[in-house]
């Protein structure tokens, strides 16, 4: 079985994955870390040396060669699901999990983390809550399309696990 938490930055996939991933004796893998890895520089250095096309290429092709491996979770980047096939790739070749947050509770981690994100460093609070307003616009049809939904406003990182879990057992017993 493979496991794709998909969701906005900041909304625990990296998080709930590893924890998730350890409950069910399975690998985890990062695929942000993965991309990094294989390219050799930062996400942010890949950005700005080739692009954002590049790091969609490698992180589509990382994503096709995650169906050969058996029983791992994988935290996508918060954009990966809005990009070429991927949404369709994971649909099909796994069980997707949407880690979803409100509006209010993505700009309450954001804020907190920020300066670790170059994209929402330099924005304002205002800003912030624009910027997350705008992208959660854009890519909630596409986190949307996963197979399960948990919504996370509130609890921490264990709750979700536990919801995720069971999720999951529900999905698998039908």
């Amino acid at each position: 079985m493979t496991v794709y938490l998909v969701g906005f930055m900041g909304c625990g996939k990296s998080t709930v994955g590893r924890a998730l991933a350890e409950r069910m004796q399975f690998d985890f893998i990062d695929l942000d870390v993965a991309i990094s890895e294989e390219m050799g520089m930062t996400i942010n250095e890949i950005f700005a040396r080739f692009g954002e096309p590049k790091f969609r290429e490698v992180e589509g092709r990382l994503l096709k060669e995650i169906d050969t491996m058996q029983d791992i979770v994988v935290a996508t980047g918060g954009g990966a699901p809005c990009f070429g096939e991927n949404m369709a790739v994971m649909n099909g070749r796994g069980t997707t999990v949407y880690l979803r947050l409100t509006c209010d509770g993505l700009f309450g981690r954001l804020k907190r983390g920020k300066a670790r994100r170059p994209k929402l460093a330099a924005l304002s609070e205002d800003e912030l809550v624009t910027y997350i307003a705008e992208l959660m616009q854009v890519r909630e049809p596409f986190y949307s399309q996963a197979a399960i939904t948990v919504d996370c406003d509130g609890l921490m990182r264990d709750d979700v696990v536990e919801l995720v879990a069971k999720s999951l057992e529900d999905v698998n017993m039908e």
